[in-house]
């Protein structure tokens, strides 16, 4: 779907997380900054990705994932989102081939929330340079006391909704506005 997915199976464990499987998730980007989703909170939060949800969870995970991307690609900020899987182990997929943007399933033993806090804690470096994506109010009182921020579902909807205005500003400004059509003269 967005890149390479793989398995983690037989890596060793640290804190009931496969160190391989999530530790190079944890590496910081030129700015530092590290935006954790809980995926599936955040997709039954958004109506459009709850009515995607009942034709495709598919197509609704890949609504959030692509919001994640947008962010990524705009503000330069490290994203993993974070879903709840039903496998044996941690999955991981690199959604746009690049190890500062991930997806992580949790395997069927552990919770997305799991993950995500096992990420914000192992954090080298000030957790304060981590947003989490959330409405769980467990999640956000969780996170918060280990040293991230955390952002609800309508303020994330609300900085997607800026960065797609500025790519459409950039767009504008990279195509010149120029019209498209025939530029060979006839």
């Amino acid at each position: 779907m967005f890149g390479r997915f793989r398995q983690a199976a037989d890596v060793p464990a640290i804190g009931g997380l496969p160190f391989e499987a999530v530790g190079s998730l944890v590496v910081s980007v030129k700015s530092g900054r590290h935006l954790i989703i809980d995926g599936h909170n955040i997709l039954h939060a958004w109506t459009d990705s709850r009515l995607l949800r009942g034709r495709s969870m598919e197509s609704a995970r890949a609504r959030v994932i692509a919001a994640g991307l947008l962010i990524h690609d705009t503000e330069d900020i490290r994203v993993t989102v974070v879903f709840d899987g039903d496998g044996d182990g941690v999955s991981t997929e690199d959604a746009a081939r690049s190890s500062d943007c991930a997806v992580i399933f949790s395997p069927a033993s552990m919770t997305a929330d799991d993950i995500i806090e096992q990420l914000v804690g192992g954090t080298p470096g000030p957790a304060g340079q981590i947003t989490v994506a959330t409405g769980d109010r467990q999640e956000r009182s969780t996170v918060e006391a280990l040293g991230a921020h955390t952002i609800s579902p309508d303020n994330f909807k609300a900085w997607v909704e800026r960065c797609e205005l500025r790519q459409a500003g950039r767009v504008s400004r990279d195509s010149g506005n120029k019209p498209f059509g025939n530029v060979i003269p006839l």
